[in-house]
């Protein structure tokens, strides 16, 4: 064979290849997409573009919604926000219905359920397009439905279809409050009896979270979980029922609300509010909060929103993981003498502790209260030292202090390397009410606490309380007396033993 003419054979060869691949292989999918588009009933009609969506059913009043730039609304038979995830699956649907099986020769439309006065009519707006569609009777087999467009009929699978069949209440979005929570700055929550003013900390470098602080009616540090709960409670709250057009006298129970809040976003968005009244002669919670509509929401929902000022308040009273802690020292005062101060190390896994024994089970039980130890009051927020003596802090009854291990670059009393004692935490006790608790304060922390008689039952109280139940019990002797060892005449001799 000549040179030329293989050459030519080559480049023929690769053309041919070329136009399999990209034709064959790469534009099947291509090819896919352009049927299934020609398959659709609304083939230049795309999800993004429609606007308006008309539903005008079998019985009952026609819903009318609409797109706009805050999102979905409901404009007929009523003025209100609507399901986001409702409307857009209705819009999905229409962009993408598609036929199963066309009728070349329909019969009349009343023998499908396609006339008006039986069918669901779905009408629509795209920007200058629209369109519009019944939904008849259910075919005889197949689980489908009889659909009629531009005066063709066809039959779509029911599940197509679902997204229109709704209602009013069902179209209607139940969320209160609409809210993005990161973007919230300040939170005012109010109840009969009290309120206060949260503000976000601003988040150190580094991190991703600030947490959150009161700042009235005091300033304090806020319970971080405690105002995320309640901002999460409020973002899952769903009304149960809605009195669209209120009447003065329904509006009558919003003089004297039981709870209020507002969530302030700063520079990002407008404040959203919301009122809860106290129960009205049928029991139900109303609430008022953007529009003219009244939302219902249930007794748990309402028992879901914190009205007590404490239940905002920082109340860790320290926080570590227990297996951190190296080293625990127990500081009792000696009124007129020297203090005792017992320490225990864990060296090796294991725990010893001077000049007096501990119970390294005990010592196990008070690391576990420490590392995770929550208030269940706040006693005072700051008081004198004649109060302090009198509650048993001036001086501390018991100073429990944790110590972390953490390892030291550099010389150290001469040493190239060296590991040094990181305080975890230092807890004050003072006096222990059998009935309501511990008085307890934190270095660094003017608050006084109260720990709950149940978690201060791990804590020693004092000197006394540690010597009786949390002191180290004399180890038996490794060798029983003679009279105490058990017969052993059922054992073969020694020299008969496997």
């Amino acid at each position: 064979m000549q040179p030329r003419t293989t050459a030519i054979l080559l480049v023929l060869a690769a053309a041919l290849g070329a136009f399999v691949y990209f034709y064959e292989i790469g534009g099947e999918e291509s090819r896919r997409e352009a049927d299934a588009r020609a398959a659709r009933l609304f083939a230049d009609v795309e999800e993004g573009d429609i606007e308006v969506i008309r539903l005008l059913p079998r019985e009952g009043d026609s819903l009318r919604v609409e797109r706009g730039a805050e999102g979905w609304r409901i404009r007929e038979p009523v003025d209100f926000p609507a399901d986001r995830s409702r409307a857009d699956a209705m819009a999905a649907q229409l962009a993408s219905l598609s036929s199963e099986g066309a009728f070349e020769d329909p019969a009349d439309f009343e023998e499908y359920g396609l006339e008006d006065a039986s069918a669901l009519r779905v009408e629509f707006e795209a920007g200058e397009r629209g369109g519009r569609l019944a939904v008849g009777n259910e075919t005889p087999v197949g689980g489908k439905r009889y659909v009629a467009v531009e005066g063709s009929v066809h039959s779509l699978p029911n599940f197509d279809l679902s997204s229109f069949e709704t209602t009013l209440d069902e179209l209607r979005d139940r969320r209160i409050l609409d809210f993005d929570t990161a973007s919230i700055e300040k939170v005012n929550v109010g109840w009969p009896t009290g309120g206060l003013l949260l503000r976000r900390k601003p988040s150190p470098e580094g991190e991703a979270t600030s947490g959150w602080e009161i700042i009235s009616p005091v300033a304090a540090l806020a319970d971080g979980p405690a105002v995320d709960g309640l901002l999460s409670n409020l973002s899952f709250l769903r009304a149960e029922d809605f009195i669209d057009e209120p009447e003065e006298g329904d509006l009558a129970i919003f003089e004297m609300p039981a709870f209020w809040l507002t969530l302030d976003f700063g520079d990002a968005a407008t404040p959203l509010s919301m009122v809860v009244a106290d129960p009205d002669a049928s029991g139900r919670h109303w609430v008022r909060a953007s529009g003219t509509a009244l939302y219902e929401i249930s007794e748990a929902s309402f028992e879901d929103l914190p009205r007590d000022l404490f239940a905002y308040r920082h109340k860790q009273l320290s926080d570590f993981p227990a297996y951190e802690a190296k080293q625990l020292e127990l500081y009792f005062p000696e009124p007129g003498g020297d203090p005792l101060v017992i320490t225990a190390r864990r060296e090796a896994g294991r725990w010893s502790s001077s000049p007096e024994s501990v119970d390294s089970a005990r010592i196990s039980s008070m690391l576990s209260t420490l590392s995770d130890l929550q208030a269940s009051a706040i006693v005072a927020e700051s008081v004198g030292e004649e109060e302090l003596a009198a509650l048993g802090l001036a001086p501390p009854r018991v100073i429990l202090s944790a110590f972390a291990a953490s390892e030291v670059e550099g010389e150290v009393d001469g040493e190239d390397a060296a590991s040094q004692l990181t305080k975890l935490v230092e807890l004050r006790l003072g006096v222990l009410d059998p009935e309501v608790g511990l008085v307890a304060q934190v270095r660094g922390d003017p608050v006084l606490y109260r720990i709950p008689v149940e978690t201060a039952e791990t804590l020693p109280a004092s000197l006394e309380a540690f010597r009786a139940r949390f002191a180290a019990t004399p180890e038996e002797p490794l060798e029983a007396p003679l009279d105490d060892v058990p017969g052993t005449d059922f054992l073969p001799p020694a020299e008969e033993s496997p």
